[in-house]
């Protein structure tokens, strides 16, 4: 597996460490479909920001389905980062699995586990499929996404899948009004 951070790291510095525990950081900086809803509101944030997106790419591997398909900018806003709408878990999953990504996408950032945390986790969801008499605990399945099932018309909507850093993008905590210019990514 490679990793590819496309120039988004940063080093966190002491100077920019708030009293609070959180960082001065840059705001809606990255893909706002994975974006912890305090990056995308220009909120200071810390590491638990990562939990955030880890929890979602997890629920997408998991579920073999783009999370928020058929969300719009504005719909994303709303619901998810305004209400705290996450992606749906499948039943047949194991509860360790929907647990961990609904600790690491909780609304409130103190929930989240930190990496040393889900990394135990993980290894220990991984003995376990690794000691199964068949490698598989129980009957773990990912929903088929059928044709048709979006939501809305991606066509005229506002986009989640355009890069934040290159887009005319802001999220207002007040009244959720946003503004945002759609780009190709080559």
């Amino acid at each position: 597996m490679k990793v590819f951070d496309f120039g988004l790291a940063k080093r966190l510095l002491p100077d920019d460490k708030t009293p609070s525990g959180m960082y001065r950081l840059t705001g809606n900086t990255g893909s706002l479909r994975y974006m912890a809803p305090e990056v995308a509101l220009n909120q200071n944030y810390n590491l638990s920001a990562d939990s955030y997106s880890f929890a979602i790419v997890f629920w997408q591997i998991c579920s073999l389905t783009v999370p928020y398909a058929g969300y719009n900018v504005r719909m994303h806003s709303d619901l998810v980062v305004g209400k705290g709408y996450r992606p749906k878990v499948e039943r047949s999953w194991p509860y360790v699995w929907s647990s961990l990504m609904a600790t690491c996408w909780s609304t409130v950032v103190d929930e989240r586990l930190n990496f040393d945390e889900i990394l135990k986790i993980l290894e220990g969801e991984y003995d376990k499929l690794v000691t199964s008499r068949n490698g598989r605990e129980g009957d773990i399945r990912a929903k088929r996404k059928r044709p048709g099932d979006s939501k809305n018309d991606e066509s005229s909507a506002l986009r989640l899948d355009v890069d934040t850093r290159k887009a005319d993008f802001f999220v207002q905590a007040d009244d959720c009004d946003q503004r945002r210019i759609d780009v190709d990514i080559v």
